[in-house]
């Protein structure tokens, strides 16, 4: 009965360790998808990042 509990907990940690890697590399892909548009906004129009900028540091 106890290697049956110690089972279910690795198997739960593991699930666990998986659900937060993928929601990290969620967060990342996210930032970085963010930060392009920032970017890609600012070569077209550099009065955008300062707006951007301006409006964070408010």
């Amino acid at each position: 009965m106890m290697w049956l509990t110690t089972r279910a907990l690795g198997l739960g940690f593991a699930c666990v360790t998986i659900w937060l890697l993928s929601l990290a590399l969620a967060i990342a892909m996210h930032t970085a998808a963010i930060l392009y548009l920032i970017l890609w906004a600012g070569l077209a129009d550099g009065r955008a990042i300062h707006a951007i900028v301006r409006g964070l540091t408010k």
